[in-house]
């Protein structure tokens, strides 16, 4: 079942779009009482998501040879000229529309500090997070780097799960990057070592995305990165690699067989980094003018509100899309293509 770099490329490019649709589904839909166990659910796996998928890159292209400098340089222009871009567009949207209303206190203002320059305010947090653990993952490379990566990520990776939880922003960051260099490592040994080799079909995915809800059914446990909370380690690994090996394996064998169908999937996956930074400014656009007011919808209301907002924000990605990749793509520490020409 071995495929060629363009082939795992693109079920990749599923992977990630279903990772970052369920991503936007969730930040819509938490605002919304009748939607709290589809977002619960989601929760506990749709960024680990991406942090998988990274690694899994990393163990296809581990023959490749690129320098210290070479990898700081080349992600700090994918990584962190993003997050400083939207870092500003957010923090300037979020003191305008609540100057507008009359609410920008000198506490809210400081208070945003720390969030622009440590934790990240919005998902912008996830580009600052890969970025430090790509830098630790080629730090730990070696000529035992196979067994460093599986016992640094074990170790690592317990950690979040065992320490008291606190609100202080490095510890925060500290967190996410541990939790977030344990599935790196993790995705990488399933790019390297297993899913290219594995003899399976769907029932073996079905199975393992059944496993992981069970595992979220039934046992406690929370992944909130934003806020650097984790609890239930063991049901987090459970969940984690069930759904996401699962999910991982159920787009390779698709892959090829319903190409034209997965064609919007594509889109959406090789552009999910503007879809992540994007999607948060919308919703901003909404639940600030009209958030007060959802408290007073009926349950019917709800459902279709959380739906037709869901919608809307994946709608919306489109032209954003299109209007960073053809005319900004410094936005994304990108330069222009002939695709967008």
């Amino acid at each position: 079942m071995e495929k060629t770099n363009r082939t795992r490329l693109d079920y990749l490019d599923y992977t990630r779009a279903l990772g970052i649709l369920l991503i936007v589904m969730q930040h819509a839909f938490q605002y919304f009482q009748v939607f709290n166990a589809a977002v619960s659910y989601i929760k506990t796996f749709h960024v680990t998501i991406f942090f998988v998928i990274s690694g899994y890159i990393a163990g296809v292209r581990h023959e490749e040879n690129f320098s210290f400098r070479e990898l700081v340089i080349g992600r700090a222009k994918s990584l962190l000229i993003p997050y400083i871009v939207f870092s500003c567009i957010n923090t300037f949207l979020k003191f305008t529309v609540l100057g507008i209303q009359g609410y920008l206190t000198k506490e809210i203002i400081r208070q945003e500090a720390p969030e622009f320059f440590i934790t990240g305010n919005g998902t912008v947090w996830f580009l600052t997070t890969l970025f430090l653990v790509e830098v630790l993952f080629y730090c730990l490379r070696g000529k035992y780097e196979n067994i460093i990566y599986i016992i640094s990520g074990i170790i690592l990776g317990s950690i979040p799960f065992l320490v008291a939880q606190n609100s202080d922003p490095l510890g925060i960051v500290s967190k996410r990057t541990m939790i977030g260099y344990a599935f790196y490592a993790g995705g990488y040994f399933l790019g390297r070592y297993i899913i290219p080799k594995l003899r399976v079909g769907y029932a073996a995915a079905i199975i393992l995305l059944g496993t992981g809800f069970a595992g979220w059914k039934y046992f406690d446990c929370e992944m909130n990165y934003f806020g650097g909370e984790f609890r239930g380690l063991g049901p987090a690994v459970l969940i984690n690699v069930c759904s996401i090996s699962g999910i991982l394996i159920l787009m390779y064998l698709l892959d090829g067989k319903l190409d034209r169908r997965l064609k919007v999937l594509r889109y959406f996956g090789r552009n999910s980094l503007i879809v992540m930074v994007m999607h948060p400014i919308f919703l901003m656009c909404y639940i600030y003018p009209f958030g007060g007011r959802i408290a007073g919808y009926s349950e019917n209301m709800q459902w279709a509100a959380g739906i037709i907002l869901y919608l809307a924000l994946i709608v919306l990605e489109i032209p954003a899309i299109e209007l960073i990749q053809r005319y900004f793509p410094f936005m994304i520490g990108k330069k222009k293509t002939k695709e967008y020409d």
